[in-house]
């Protein structure tokens, strides 16, 4: 991966990085009241990383800019509490935070089987700071799965998939053979004739097969 953009910081600091090859068409960057919003725009997609120290209140107001009609990723550790997203109580932080999504048009992808996504040593207890959130036509689409915990670390990693609007239905090739019209006497004759040419030998097994396989499909429908 590839680091697209960043905001360094000498106690906190936040980055996002893309798959190396990826189109990077624009980054925007605000750190106003010392909550880091950062967003990168690639070709169908804008993803934003967002963290809010946990002394800071959530005032963030600024709308995440829509561009080009593009569906909208948001993760980032949020520090703020609501019953949403599995806190027995909601705070004032949650509170800012529900109506920021509701001014964003964004919906929360929140699973409350999935395991906890940040885990304290100090109160022993699991706790989700780390949230997501995505446009709300495509969050039908969506699923949130978080991963194993980061090693010398009290968080795991959140991962989000976006499945297709139109999943294609594979069907596997199968081919069939019309032994009914099968022109058998053609078919006998010229294998009988090509495999003077293989010896019987292990190694040459899949050019018996293959001869067997290109002689059927000129005699047999």
């Amino acid at each position: 991966m590839v680091l697209a953009i960043e905001r360094p910081y000498r106690q906190y600091g936040s980055a996002i990085f893309v798959k190396t090859g990826s189109a990077i068409e624009d980054t925007d960057m605000s750190d106003s009241h010392n909550i880091e919003v950062l967003s990168v725009e690639l070709s169908s997609v804008v993803a934003t990383s967002v963290y809010k120290p946990p002394p800071v209140d959530f005032v963030f107001s600024q709308p995440i800019p829509k561009i080009h009609g593009k569906p909208q990723i948001v993760i980032g550790d949020f520090n703020s509490h609501s019953t949403q997203w599995g806190y027995p109580e909601m705070n004032k932080d949650g509170e800012a935070e529900e109506d920021w999504m509701d001014t964003n048009q964004l919906s929360l992808i929140h699973d409350p089987k999935l395991p906890h996504s940040f885990f304290s040593a100090r109160w022993k207890h699991g706790y989700n700071p780390d949230l997501t959130m995505v446009t709300s036509n495509i969050a039908g689409l969506c699923k949130k799965t978080v991963l194993d915990p980061i090693p010398s670390s009290q968080h795991r990693p959140i991962g989000i998939l976006i499945n297709a609007a139109v999943v294609p239905t594979i069907v596997p090739f199968k081919r069939h053979f019309n032994y009914k019209k099968a022109d058998w006497k053609g078919f006998t004759n010229e294998l009988e004739e090509k495999i003077t040419n293989i010896i019987p030998v292990s190694k040459n097994y899949d050019q018996f097969a293959n001869l067997v396989l290109k002689t059927a499909r000129k005699h047999i429908p």
